[in-house]
Parts: structure tokens; C-alpha cells; sequence
């Protein structure tokens, strides 16, 4: 996250220094204690805006891009109550130095924004971020909607594991499927949990919060009419015909 914070504040100005150190601590993060073994880094979302520069740093580097559309975005602010909120708000002040949907908003404009409305645009410029790097590295990065990961686990990591170059076995990937793994909170490992439950919680928080979504994806489709963001990204992990 340091990285990402010097690489905002010092833009171009020490690009060749910042690629220096970034390549250090990537060759220090990625290194394998175990012959064959392969380093997975995630990254938390507030790095997305080096993404391409830490792909650009190694050419065998591989990434997978899981992500949600709009929607789903706002229900999980919701979901996490004023927890979520807050944090997306923190969120778009990161971002709104040095993204260019946000870095020229008024400030004093955004105050008055709902907190759905700032949510909204911290996932326009999430899922730009993400854009430019499926676009940037087609060959190498990959991309899973969070609906087709829960709907196809074993697909996906089928798919994951391939991409990675490292496959997996399928006895493995049936143990990792029918674990766990996939009956826990992933924000609260001690919570049981699964996807039918998340779909029930997201339901009935539609149907509360019905108006607020509504006015909140109105105000994306106007703020996006001159620069619009797919719900879909670029280089799906899954062909459409794994479903």
C-alpha cells in the first residue's frame, strides 16, 4: 500500500525510482521457499491504481481480476453498515488523487453526495483501474465476475489453477470445493456462511433499500454517459460455454 501511495503523490516526477524499489519488494514478496512452489499475492483494492506498473515489472507475471458490478457493490456498503460507508469514503479520497474520473470533482460538491453515491464512484473507478489492466496485459490477466466464481467454484479455480500454471489435480479441487472453505465468511472466517445466504441477505436488502439503489444507479448512468464503465470486464476467466 506504500507503494501505491508514493506512486499518487509523486506521479511521473520518480517513476524510474518508484519501478526500482516496487521491483525489489515484488522479487522479495514473490520468492518461493519450497522447489515448484508459486507465490499468490491479493493485494488490497487501495492498490489497484499499480496494478499495470507491477505487472509491466515482471513479463511471467499472471493476475486474476475478481470483481462485482455496481449493484452488488452498493449492497455490500450497505451490508456492512456504517463500517462500509465510512470505508468507501476513505476509499474515494485515495482514489480521487490520482484518478482521472475523480482527481477533477469538486470537492465540496462530493460532501454533499449520499454515501451511496461516493460508493458508486469508488466502483466506477475500481472497475476503470481494472479495465486498463485487462486491456493492458490481455495475454496475462484474467477476469471472474463474483456471481460466476460462487455459481462455478470448481470451474473457477479449474480455470484459476490453469492460468496460474500450476493445475490442479481434480481430487484436489473437488476437496477444496466440498470443504470449508466455501460454508465460511471470508471477511469473518469464524461466521458460517455460503452463497445461498449471501444471495438471500443481498434480496431482501434490495427490497429495503430499493429507492437509494435506484437513485444511486441513476446517478452512475449520468455521471458515466460520457465515459461509461462495463459491468462486464474484458478476458473472462470462464468461457461462456462453462456455465
Amino acid at each position: 500500500m506504500d507503494l501505491s501511495n508514493v506512486r499518487r503523490m509523486q506521479g511521473e516526477s520518480q517513476k524510474a525510482h518508484w519501478q526500482r524499489v516496487a521491483a525489489d519488494a515484488v522479487t522479495m514478496l514473490s520468492r518461493s521457499f519450497v522447489a515448484g512452489e508459486h507465490a499468490v499475492m491479493k493485494p488490497t483494492n487501495m492498490v489497484n491504481n499499480i496494478a499495470s506498473d507491477l505487472m509491466a515489472l515482471n513479463a511471467q507475471s499472471r493476475a486474476i481480476v475478481i470483481y462485482s458490478d455496481l449493484k452488488s457493490f452498493l449492497l455490500s456498503v450497505i451490508k456492512k453498515g456504517e463500517g462500509g460507508r465510512a470505508f468507501a469514503r476513505h476509499m474515494f479520497n485515495i482514489f480521487s488523487l490520482d484518478h482521472p474520473f475523480l482527481i477533477g470533482l469538486d470537492k465540496r460538491q462530493a460532501m454533499v453526495f449520499t454515501d451511496l453515491k461516493i460508493a458508486a464512484l469508488v466502483w466506477m473507478a475500481q472497475l476503470d483501474y481494472l479495465r486498463r489492466l485487462c486491456l493492458a496485459f490481455p495475454d496475462r490477466v484474467r477476469s471472474i465476475h463474483c456471481d460466476d466464481f460462487l455459481a462455478q467454484p470448481k470451474e473457477s479455480l479449474r480455470a484459476a489453477s490453469t492460468h496460474f500454471q500450476n493445475p490442479f489435480q481434480e481430487g484436489v479441487l473437488e476437496d477444496v470445493v466440498s470443504g470449508p472453505i466455501f460454508q465460511r465468511n471470508a471477511k469473518f472466517v469464524d461466521d458460517a456462511y455460503n452463497a445461498d445466504q449471501r444471495a438471500q441477505e443481498s434480496a431482501e436488502l434490495d427490497t429495503l433499500y430499493k429507492e437509494a439503489i435506484a437513485e444511486t444507479m441513476a446517478f452512475a448512468a449520468r455521471f458515466n454517459r460520457d465515459r461509461p464503465v462495463p459491468d462486464r470486464l474484458p478476458s473472462p476467466l470462464l468461457s461462456p460455454d462453462s456455465a
